[in-house]
């Protein structure tokens, strides 16, 4: 007879209507999203303990953050797996700098100094170029679209994870290799350029390709230099990173100085402070001279009348 299809076979159940509905590719990628989603804040708890993050680290969590990261490349702002999956990778990097930076008894032995400095260590598992690839993508999608409050809250997270992976020396030739740091030139610099500056480089960054990694966008200037709370954290957060990227690699540095990232800093040097603080106080004045000088208006100095 007949052979019914597996699909026509679940139609003709009682409950057929709701089994053929639930492997709709819609609902079931609808289930999968749930899924990875809970997956991923599972590991955000263990990530919270220093034993369970070391394990998480061994076990190769910190690329399996990445992966995920990669997956909404697309849509980063509206992609909650993301915020959780940069909280875990934020979380197994501080207690793996807690660790790197204790003081404690040296390693009785060169696998247990890999350990302590590898194996366990998330900086570096992150420090390659895959990781720092991705971030960069990430860093690039949320500086052009993320205008809201929170999406800006996002991208100083990853400004942050980018930071604790730069404490690695490991990751300092990747930084510029994967053009992490010429994105990060781009921002630290722009929003002291004039507005009209700023909007001619965003015009003209939006005729390429947003994921070109060798002409990194520039965004639009409400993204990135206002005066809000999270753009004033941004310009401090990545000026450490550039600081820290640009001690000990000289490729790094030179970039670093030919993007007039100096020129920049020195915008906000007060002058008129400056001076101020060269002039000496009354108290130093009076300590200077010693007393009876004519400074302290002694009145054995004031002439006879």
């Amino acid at each position: 007879g007949h052979r019914l299809s597996a699909a026509g076979a679940r139609a003709g159940t009682p409950f057929g209507g709701a089994l053929v509905f639930s492997t709709a590719p819609r609902t079931l990628a609808f289930a999968e999203l749930q899924l990875l989603l809970a997956l991923v804040k599972l590991l955000r708890e263990l990530s919270t303990s220093y034993d369970a993050a070391g394990a998480l680290v061994r076990c190769g969590g910190m690329g399996v953050c990445i992966s995920v990261l990669r997956l909404f490349l697309h849509d980063p702002l509206g992609s909650e797996p993301v915020a959780v999956a940069v909280e875990v990778l934020w979380n197994a990097l501080e207690h793996s700098a807690v660790a790197v930076n204790a003081a404690g008894p040296p390693a009785p032995s060169r696998t247990e100094l890999l350990a302590r400095r590898r194996e366990n260590n998330a900086m570096w598992h992150l420090a390659d170029d895959t990781a720092l690839a991705v971030l960069r993508q990430l860093l690039t999608a949320l500086f052009v679209h993320g205008r809201r409050a929170v999406d800006k809250q996002l991208r100083n997270e990853v400004l942050i994870v980018s930071s604790l992976i730069a404490s690695h020396r490991k990751s300092h030739k990747p930084f510029r290799t994967q053009n992490l740091l010429q994105l990060l030139l781009q921002y630290a610099t722009a929003s002291e350029l004039p507005e009209d500056s700023i909007e001619e480089r965003t015009r003209a960054s939006s005729k390429g390709s947003l994921w070109d990694p060798d002409k990194p966008p520039l965004a639009d200037r409400h993204n990135f230099a206002t005066g809000s709370p999270e753009d004033l954290e941004m310009k401090r957060i990545l000026w450490a990173l550039l600081s820290d990227l640009g001690r000990q690699d000289q490729a790094n540095l030179e970039l670093i100085v030919k993007a007039d990232f100096m020129g920049a800093l020195l915008m906000y040097l007060d002058v008129d402070s400056l001076e101020a603080v060269d002039e000496p106080s009354f108290e130093e004045s009076m300590l200077l001279e010693g007393p009876g000088s004519p400074a302290d208006g002694d009145p054995g100095d004031a002439p006879e009348p």
